[in-house]
This record gives C-alpha cells, sequence and structure tokens, in this order.
C-alpha cells in the first residue's frame, strides 16, 4: 500500500545563503516521493523500514530499502533482507534482492533515547555488490508525534561488479 519514485540525477543550482552571504550552487541532486497507506496516524500499524539511497561515481543510482516489522530495533551485525532498485549508468533499471547489516555503532537520541544506526553494509548478491554506507552527521533525527525517523546525509564506498566504487548518499531508519 506505499509507492515510492525518484529521480536519482537531476542537475541542481541556485542559491545558498549563510549568515548574509550568497553562494552560487551547482550539482545533483536526488529527489523521491512516497505515497500511499503509512498507517492511522498512531505508532501501531504503520510502515516501517531502513533506506539507502545510493549516486555512485561509475554513474549508478542505487535505493535500497527493507520493510521492517513493529518493534524492530537495529542491532549490529543483524542481517534484514531487503530490495534494490538499480540504475546503471545508461539508464536500464533493475530490481534484486539485497540484504542489509548495520554495522558499526549506534547512535543514541538524546531526546527519544532511540538507537540508530551509523554504518550499514549492503549486500547485492547479483551484482557482486558490497557496499558501507556511513552516515556523516550523527545528529540526523527528526522528532515527531509517535513516529520519528532518523534520516540524513552518508557517504558510500565499497565495489559493484568487480570494481571500486564511491559516492554520496541518503539513509532512512523509521521503526
Amino acid at each position: 500500500d506505499n509507492y515510492y519514485f525518484s529521480f536519482a540525477r537531476l542537475a541542481a543550482s541556485g542559491t545558498i545563503t549563510i549568515d548574509g552571504e550568497a553562494f552560487q550552487v551547482t550539482g545533483t541532486t536526488w529527489m523521491d516521493h512516497e505515497y500511499g497507506n503509512f498507517g492511522d496516524g498512531t505508532d501501531s500499524g504503520r510502515v516501517r523500514w531502513l533506506l539507502q539511497d545510493m549516486q555512485l561515481d561509475n554513474g549508478y543510482s542505487i535505493s535500497n530499502a527493507g520493510i521492517i516489522g513493529e518493534g524492530f530495533k537495529p542491532e549490529i551485525g543483524v542481517t534484514v533482507d531487503a530490495y534494490a532498485t538499480i540504475q546503471d549508468d545508461e539508464g536500464e533499471l533493475y530490481f534484486v534482492a539485497s540484504r542489509i547489516t548495520p554495522v558499526g555503532e549506534l547512535w543514541v537520541s538524546p531526546v527519544t533515547g532511540r538507537g540508530y544506526a551509523q554504518q550499514f553494509r549492503v549486500e547485492i548478491p547479483s551484482f557482486d555488490a558490497e557496499l558501507t554506507v556511513s552516515v556523516r552527521v550523527a545528529d540526523q533525527e527528526f522528532v515527531l508525534p509517535g513516529a520519528s525517523v532518523y534520516e540524513g546525509t552518508a557517504e558510500a564506498v565499497g565495489t559493484i561488479l568487480g570494481e571500486r566504487v564511491s559516492g554520496d548518499a541518503w539513509i532512512e531508519q523509521a521503526f
């Protein structure tokens, strides 16, 4: 009952103003949209997920997500079955099985007391891929009534199809 689509490599340009000083910026961005039945507005019955989106330096874009059950809490070294949507450098799309394993450490929110993984190992067997996605900033929790979510900037490094890759990433943890 939930849908998600992405435009994974959009050209972006504009101005960012910091402390009154304007900076011209250009780059590549990721735009996604989620819609559907996310539950009844309470914590029970809502959709929960671990997600890692990646823009790799070989031209590939990956959206990797595992749907998790109520009561889930990330544990270091415990693997979650997932699926990846991969767009290669020529625009071909693939939907394949993957695995997500929290590695490293948990960051514990001083506001909600929830522990969030700071690093994930993403394995995509059909693409001979093993990637490590690491957050760039620890405190990326959005505190919401009944359904806080952790999402923000990260980086990806690893291999895909036997080649070394790196890139920008985005993570979400909603449980």
